[in-house]
């Protein structure tokens, strides 16, 4: 019986599809990585490099997961319904774990203006989760033909002063797909955000084939219906691959970071931090602080210096500080 390496495409309800150089095969798990369900990295998450073995009805079994070049993991209320295999969760009392994806090299937030609101703060969450998980993070806002395109634009602002790439779009119109797509080219691409933001109808626009449902935002509550189910990788027609996501509310770091890298998540905040006085600086208090200096001035957003404060106390309550 040989053995094959292959990438996970879906996992949903203990079903974990691979793809193989020679097409897709559905695979079970092999019981020692069921067992080992506190681990995160014995885990089976779309995206992740796995080695499978098959038999001869073509089944296969997933036999190891190879090592994760990166991750996007989240906490999620509740705890591991019984028999969701692969499903990213490991146990904890009140909270758990869900990693997203493995092995992206960006990771989109999928966002809109209105419908539903833009929420900067969760924005910036997962902007700095993504890159502490080694992803390129990147700004998508989506239904830019709804609303004042002028607040669009603002909204966007403060992450291009941070360098994050931001593309303006629109799954109706076609409006900013093609500067989307060179941005995804050859890229292995997670979708978040929330429901209704729209991140199925992108993939549809940019994978005519992948025909991801869609549905249309709730006129009571203006929120988005769970269309999409589970996480699902799609081959995009140009080169590369997209991770369409179930949509969220929010998003928590699964770890809050370390106080000394935390800046490091914060282009903005990380680029001025070797301009000020002190090396240690925590770029709250001290004198001679660069950062805050940049912040009277103007030239680092009043909302993204807010959440780097806010996680930097998580990070110093966590450590004990």
């Amino acid at each position: 019986m040989d053995t094959i390496e292959a990438r996970v495409i879906d996992v949903r309800r203990g079903r974990v599809e691979v793809e193989t150089t020679s097409g897709t095969v559905a695979c079970r798990l092999r019981g020692r990585l069921t067992r080992t369900r506190s681990d995160q990295h014995s885990l089976v998450v779309v995206g992740d490099r796995v080695l499978i073995t098959t038999g001869g009805d073509g089944a296969g079994t997933i036999e190891a997961v190879l090592p994760r070049r990166t991750t996007v993991s989240r906490r999620a209320s509740g705890s591991i319904p019984p028999g969701a295999h692969g499903s990213g969760l490991s146990r904890r009392s009140r909270f758990a774990q869900q990693v997203l994806a493995a092995n992206i090299d960006t990771a989109a937030a999928v966002v809109s203006l209105l419908e539903p609101r833009f929420k900067p703060g969760t924005v910036s969450q997962f902007l700095a989760g993504s890159q502490a998980g080694g992803a390129r993070p990147m700004v998508v806002l989506n239904k830019v033909d709804l609303g004042d395109r002028s607040a669009a634009v603002a909204a966007l602002e403060p992450y291009r002063k941070a360098g994050v790439p931001c593309v303006l779009t629109s799954a109706t119109t076609g409006e900013g797909v093609d500067e989307l797509a060179e941005q995804l080219r050859d890229r292995w691409t997670l979708f978040f955000g929330q429901s209704g933001v729209g991140k199925s109808s992108l993939l549809n626009a940019l994978c005519p084939d992948a025909g991801a449902r869609t549905s249309a935002i709730s006129s009571a509550t203006h929120w988005g219906r769970h269309t999409t189910t589970g996480s699902r990788l799609y081959r995009l027609p140009f080169g590369g691959y997209v991770v369409d996501t179930p949509g969220v509310r929010a998003f928590s770091f699964w770890e809050a970071p370390e106080p000394e890298g935390l800046a490091e998540l914060f282009p903005e905040i990380a680029g001025l931090a070797a301009l000020c006085k002190f090396a240690d600086c925590t770029h709250t208090h001290e004198p001679g602080c660069a950062v805050k200096a940049a912040l009277d001035a103007g030239e680092v957003d009043p909302s993204r210096y807010k959440h780097y404060v806010r996680l930097l106390r998580s990070s110093n309550r966590r450590a004990g500080r």
